[in-house]
């Protein structure tokens, strides 16, 4: 989960600098959400948690996370639901200023 709060915070700052012209940014964009996909896939197969929020929004965070990294390589890319999934995260978990 921690690591799952890091690339969420990546998200996050990389959504309020994305230029939708810049490549670098869709990139950048790009492999966040993949590694963030990785991560949600790992927390979703892995063993069940103790917290059964964790276990029922799992599979839906994934889906989240999918659409997201499918609009951001349309071309153009639309950003709009990477940043509304990074804002969800960020709505109900108070941000910790993480160093990595």
């Amino acid at each position: 989960m921690g690591q799952l709060a890091v690339e969420i915070q990546s998200l996050d700052q990389a959504m309020q600098k994305v230029q939708s012209t810049d490549t670098d940014d869709r990139e950048t964009v790009i492999e966040i959400l993949k590694r963030l996909k990785t991560l949600a896939h790992d927390l979703k197969t892995g063993t069940r948690s103790n917290h059964p929020r964790i276990d029922f929004y799992a599979p839906i965070l994934q889906s989240n996370i999918q659409s997201a990294l499918s609009a951001v390589e349309l071309n153009p890319p639309n950003y709009y639901e990477a940043g509304v999934l990074a804002g969800s995260c960020t709505m109900c978990h108070e941000v910790r200023h993480i160093v990595r």
